[in-house]
């Protein structure tokens, strides 16, 4: 196995692990659907299900079934776990410092679920103050208080400052304070939309407008068309599930660049990048003369479900 195949599962590991669960068929995404091909097809155990998977892999299959692609991504779970069982823990991440820079005025109005660095969060909404207002121009940041209600605690200025009101005191100033702070650092529309699909997976409604979802489309990335195509957005069939990418957001954490090149501190194996895509297509072996046929006559003694059940 070759240190790009092996940052490919790495990455798919980091996946899964942050999901928190199985994998499920509903979880496939181009780039997922690519390792799982990627590992089958360099699988080198002996467990039934997987040596199918690389039979038809080898033998000229070229994408597998989303229910076959979680089969295989559980199975790699399952052995990177029992690879790293006798491992030594690795030292604790240490989180990078804030950046200085002011990019609120780049955060769209929506509702965001952000957490803080003690793993605490606060639901925060910023929106236009209306043009009556005495803020009007300025946008008006609220939070939840005992209960469902929003409540004003803040404002941000046309030029992106942050100003609290003399009205949030106590620890809530604090909580405020720490979470405007995440969103100041959303330099890129990935980094803010992760809060924004973590509220909208919380309440079942849009992150930016509000409305209920009632979709299955829509419940799946966390906003309706009408807001995907206002923020250019995908939205439908090519939409990445935000449970997915809630995960990737959480398996990518940024961490301090050590001196000495980056060891993965699961496997032990140096990375070189971190596109699983890009890695997928470098690393992808080319498929063997063996006939569907004749891979297929093959079969295997066991089932996945044989293994892991219906679930």
């Amino acid at each position: 196995m070759t240190p790009d195949q092996r940052a490919v599962f790495n990455a798919a590991y980091r996946i899964g692990a942050a999901l928190g669960r199985k994998f499920e068929s509903s979880d496939m995404t181009t780039e997922l659907r690519q390792a799982a091909h990627l590992y089958a097809s360099s699988y080198e155990g002996d467990f039934d299900y997987m040596l199918g998977m690389r039979d038809q892999a080898v033998g000229g299959v070229m994408f597998f079934t989303d229910g076959q692609s979680k089969g295989i991504l559980n199975c790699l779970m399952a052995d990177a776990k029992r690879r790293m069982a006798d491992r030594p823990k690795a030292s604790p991440a240490v989180a990078p410092a804030a950046r200085n820079h002011i990019f609120l005025k780049d955060v769209p109005d929506g509702r965001y679920r952000v957490t803080l660095v003690n793993d605490d969060s606060i639901a925060l909404h910023i929106n236009l103050a209306g043009k009556e207002s005495k803020l009007a121009g300025s946008r008006v940041i609220s939070t939840r208080s005992g209960g469902d209600d929003w409540m004003g605690v803040a404002h941000i200025s046309p030029e992106g400052e942050f100003r609290l009101w003399r009205s949030c005191v106590g620890a809530l100033r604090s909580r405020v304070t720490d979470g405007v702070q995440v969103l100041d650092q959303a330099k890129t529309q990935d980094e803010w939309l992760i809060a924004g699909l973590a509220f909208a997976q919380e309440s079942s409604t849009c992150c930016f407008c509000g409305r209920d979802l009632d979709t299955r489309e829509s419940l799946t990335v966390g906003y309706g068309p009408t807001c995907a195509d206002k923020h250019g957005l995908p939205w439908g069939a090519k939409a990445v599930p935000m449970s997915v990418r809630l995960a990737q957001a959480q398996a990518s954490a940024p961490v301090e660049a050590p001196a000495e090149p980056h060891i993965d501190p699961e496997t032990g194996v140096e990375e070189s990048a971190e596109e699983l895509l890009d890695l997928v297509e470098a690393s992808r072996p080319k498929p063997a003369t063996v006939s569907l046929a004749e891979a297929k006559s093959r079969g295997y003694k066991r089932t996945y479900e044989e293994i892991f059940g219906d679930d």
